[in-house]
């Protein structure tokens, strides 16, 4: 009975282990030894301050990976408040060292740790250039003052990563890596031939700058073999208008992309001329399918950057899937939203349509100019409008936009948000021709 226990065990070996520290050592104070640990495949660790009194047991934790052989994902997350010094991740790398050649996914989370320094950084920046069959990568610091030298070190590492295919750097806030931080981070992309996916985070107080953003945007040129970018440059960073502009000039590089996320937070100031010069590298984009984009407020998009927009959409008819997310204070208004609808007509094979706009004044040509550009698109199954205003819409507004809404037969999710309420006539007029309906709001 016993033995068939143990087979049931054996047969339910956990695809995600996670180890918690602090109840290890518990258990290790109350106990001579721990039991052995079975990992499949992905291990992650979770690393506490009584590290430092623990570290023969987490030596023989990982010995037992690099033994077993069968652990091909490792996730460490170093929490926040612990203050792990140079002596724990000294340690700590000398252990990755034992499983480096066997992982192919590995991801590593630091949050605010004061006393680890731009050295210990460099330090983990190392370890990770052991990793030479990594295919997948992602790596996150978080309110860790790493500077230009910290990210320099974790850039270095890229370098003996030939065999990558994705890459996730999450530069967090507070990390302070200025332009010269950016620059470093492009030039290591030129290691990264066979990259397929890159989503990068560049959070607030880092304050790359439009040279920042020019070094980035030289370095994703490299990147011809990339299917999937994210790309995000939040509140502060300053990329203004040069910067947005040479992230366009680097996109048309990036033939085989199909999938495409930028969000510009508020107060990068890329006004109207960076987002048309964006949206010139973006129509370059043949092969896309997938676009979703945010603009924070106070970046002044303008009309010359809407007219971009919706030029850009006649080369993109592969669009399957468009979100657009514009905050207030971008210079947008009731011409604006009437000019971006009726460029959606371009967009025939699109399915999936999500557009949020905040506290614009939009009348009866803004919202009948995207009825009459969604009367092309036959192919729409979800269609997801938020207009955030705070004026009365007038009832034949409304019924512009269901008139044209209630023509697509396909529609299966339908969320709608004007501010107003809609008669009862209105809601069953589309609910009763959109017959694959399935949720409406």
């Amino acid at each position: 009975m016993e033995d068939e226990k143990n087979c049931q065990l054996e047969e339910s070996k956990l695809t995600n282990f996670l180890i918690d520290f602090n109840s290890l050592i518990e258990e290790y104070q109350s106990q001579d030894s721990i039991k052995s640990i079975i990992f499949d495949k992905t291990c992650s660790f979770i690393i506490k301050k009584k590290i430092i009194s623990f570290i023969d047991n987490l030596n023989q934790q990982f010995e037992s990976l690099s033994e077993d052989n069968i652990v091909e994902e490792l996730n460490l997350t170093i929490i926040s408040g612990d203050n792990i010094d140079q002596q724990s991740v000294s340690f700590l790398c000398d252990n990755l060292l034992l499983v480096s050649y066997q992982i192919k996914r590995f991801a590593l989370h630091i949050q605010s740790q004061e006393n680890l320094g731009q050295e210990g950084i460099l330090q983990i920046g190392q370890s990770i250039s052991n990793f030479q069959n990594l295919q997948e990568l992602k790596i996150q610091f978080d309110f860790n003052n790493i500077r230009e030298i910290g990210i320099s070190g974790v850039c270095q590492s890229f370098q003996n990563l030939s065999y990558l295919l994705k890459l996730t750097l999450i530069i967090g806030w507070n990390n302070m890596i200025g332009p010269q931080g950016a620059k470093f981070i492009g030039n290591s992309f030129i290691f990264l031939k066979n990259l397929k996916e890159l989503d990068l985070q560049i959070c607030q107080l880092n304050n790359i700058q439009s040279e920042g953003a020019k070094g980035i945007a030289k370095g994703i040129r490299n990147l011809n073999q990339l299917q999937k970018l994210d790309i995000s440059f939040l509140a502060g960073n300053s990329i203004g208008q040069k910067g947005t502009t040479s992230i366009g000039k680097a996109l048309q590089y990036l033939t085989q992309l199909q999938s495409l996320s930028i969000n510009i937070g508020l107060q990068n100031n890329i006004s109207s001329l960076g987002t048309k010069g964006l949206f010139q590298g973006i129509n370059k984009l043949q092969n896309l399918q997938i676009l979703h984009l945010q603009f924070g407020s106070f970046n002044n998009i303008g009309l010359l950057g809407v007219q971009e927009i919706a030029n850009s959409f006649k080369n993109l008819q592969n669009i399957i899937d468009l979100s657009f997310i514009i905050d207030k204070f971008n210079s947008i208004g009731n011409k604006e939203v009437q000019i971006l609808g009726y460029g959606l007509k371009y967009l025939i094979n699109m399915k999936y349509f999500s557009f949020t706009i905040d506290e614009v004044y939009v009348d009866f040509d803004g919202i009948q100019g995207i009825s009459d550009g969604m009367q092309s698109l036959k192919n729409l199954k979800s269609v997801i409008i938020i207009i955030q205003i705070e004026i009365f819409m007038k009832n034949q507004i409304i019924q512009a936009y269901f008139d044209s809404i209630s023509k697509n037969p396909q529609l299966s999710h339908l969320i709608c948000d004007f501010k107003q309420q809609k008669s009862k006539k209105q809601k069953s007029k589309v609910i009763r021709k959109c017959v694959r309906l399935v949720e409406f709001r």
